[in-house]
This record gives C-alpha cells, sequence and structure tokens, in this order.
C-alpha cells in the first residue's frame, strides 16, 4: 500500500493546468475546497498527480511518444486510469495535442463514473481550473477578434481618408482648370468688348459722316428768286414789270 498523503498538498502542481504558468501569469495557489481539505490522497489520485508530475518533466519528444502511447491503448472503452492520463495530457500546456475541451469532457465522464469520492473531488478541481482557463482564452479570443475589427476599421479608414484626399485634389485640379477657362473667356470677352467698341465708334464715324451735306460752290452773280419768273428773250423790261400798260 502507497503512503496516503493530503490531497490539498498534492494539488500544488495543479495550477499550470491551463497554460497559466506557460504564459509567463503568476499563479496563485490553488483554494481548495472545504471538502478537500485534510482528505488523505488514495492510491489512484496518487498515481494520477504522479502522472502530472512526471508529464511535467518530460521533454517534447518524450509527449509526442506519450500521446502515441495513450491513443494505442486506449480501448473503446477506456479505464478510469486511462481517462485521467489523457486528460492530464490533453491539458498540459506547450503539449504536443493540448486540447482543453476534450480533457474537461474526459474529467466531466470520469468523475460521473468513478465510485471514489477523492477521485470525483480531483475531477472538480481539474475541472474549475480547466474553465477558468478556457474562459480566460474566450476572453483573450474575443479581445483579439475586437482588436482585429479595430485594425480592420482603421485601415478601412485610412483608405477611406487616401480616397477622399485623392478626390479632393482631383476636385482642387478641376477648379483650377475651371478658373483659368473662367479667366481666359474673361480675357476673350473683354477683347471681344473692346472690339465691339472700336467697331461701334467707327460706325458712329461713318453715320456722322453721312449726315453733313455736300459743299456747293460759291456763286458769280445773285441767283434769280425761285418765285421771279425769268425775262422772255428780246422782250423789254418794263413790259415784264408792268403787263397791264
Amino acid at each position: 500500500m502507497r503512503p496516503r498523503i493530503a490531497l490539498a498538498a498534492a494539488l500544488v502542481a495543479l495550477p499550470t493546468l491551463g497554460g497559466c504558468a506557460a504564459a509567463g501569469v503568476p499563479v496563485p495557489s490553488p483554494v481548495v475546497p472545504e471538502v478537500l481539505q485534510g482528505e488523505v490522497c488514495s492510491e489512484d489520485v496518487a498515481d494520477a498527480l504522479a502522472y502530472f508530475a512526471r508529464l511535467r518533466a518530460m521533454k517534447r519528444p518524450e509527449l509526442q511518444k506519450e500521446a502515441e502511447r495513450l491513443r494505442a491503448a486506449s480501448p473503446a472503452e477506456p479505464s478510469g486510469e486511462q481517462r485521467m492520463q489523457s486528460a492530464l495530457l490533453l491539458a498540459l500546456p506547450g503539449g504536443p495535442a493540448v486540447d482543453e475541451r476534450r480533457a474537461l469532457a474526459l474529467l466531466q465522464g470520469e468523475r460521473a463514473r468513478t465510485t471514489q469520492p477523492e477521485v470525483r473531488h480531483l475531477c472538480q478541481l481539474l475541472e474549475a481550473l480547466l474553465g477558468s482557463a478556457l474562459e480566460r482564452d474566450a476572453r483573450l479570443h474575443a479581445a483579439a477578434e475586437e482588436q482585429k475589427e479595430n485594425r480592420q476599421r482603421v485601415a478601412t479608414l485610412e483608405r477611406d481618408l487616401k480616397q477622399a484626399q485623392s478626390r479632393g485634389r482631383e476636385l482642387e485640379q478641376r477648379i483650377f482648370h475651371l478658373h483659368r477657362l473662367l479667366t481666359r473667356e474673361q480675357t476673350e470677352g473683354a477683347e471681344r468688348q473692346r472690339q465691339l467698341e472700336e467697331l461701334r465708334k467707327i460706325e458712329s464715324s461713318l453715320e456722322s459722316r453721312r449726315g453733313v451735306p455736300p459743299a456747293t460752290p460759291a456763286p458769280d452773280a445773285p441767283s434769280a428768286s425761285p418765285t421771279t419768273p425769268l425775262p422772255r428773250p428780246h422782250e423789254p423790261e418794263e413790259r415784264q414789270s408792268s403787263p397791264g400798260r
């Protein structure tokens, strides 16, 4: 019979489950439920804790071989020891096949099948540790997704800003081009107005010249009045002046 030790003292190494130690996060000592305080460690629990200690001392190639051994030795209905060992290997941080959800399912199955209170309590504690790790991973995943979405939003805003700046430059070029056209049209309009004024002056000058009567030469003798009849040839002047006589 192996020596029976206190279960609370044997669980000191278990907080490394779930990746806390691998992540470099300080891990406090586990809070052992009152039901476990002073409880002695059964042989099955001692075996599980010793197996977990051996796993922590193994290198990665040794862990891979251990995973292959468990897969090859697992029958259709594994024993309690096999379920516990598979759960501990799947939950080991940095292991070759970390699967905390599957490890949690194995522990829940073992807790439902075992008749030993100590094993059930160990499963409960391991489930709590893995559950906390899964919750932490879910929060980290959500934070990573949020950060990814924020980066995507920033990238979208930067792209929209570049497009807006490009459109702004295009508008500035169009405004500059339109301003040049307007300036040219104003200059051409002023030139046409000047030419029109010149044409008007020339036309006014020509019209004023047409309205002046033509110049006539000075007469040698006073001309007869248009109402006085001209004298007939070879007729005396007195007869013309007094026709009644």
